[in-house]
């Protein structure tokens, strides 16, 4: 049985786990974040330091399979 959230949830533990982001990190991560100008999801992502824990920008580097889902889940939620 699907949830009524399952692609939200299954993002939200690809960048736990996979990336490494806090709870207050990915709460803060919009989609023009993480889309270029495109429409394609960028390869490094640069968080700014009002999305950190410790207030101070860094960036992320996204696998080949992380962008992947990335673009899976952003496909299916702007079919809804």
């Amino acid at each position: 049985m699907m949830t009524r959230y399952a692609d939200r949830n299954r993002m939200m533990v690809v960048l736990s786990y996979r990336v490494g982001l806090r709870a207050c990190e990915i709460a803060a991560i919009t989609v023009g974040d993480v889309l270029n100008s495109e429409n394609n999801v960028r390869e490094t992502v640069i968080l700014i330091a009002h999305q950190t824990k410790r207030s101070k920008s860094h960036s992320l580097f996204l696998s080949d399979s992380v962008r992947k889902e990335i673009a899976k889940y952003i496909k299916a939620t702007r079919n809804c």
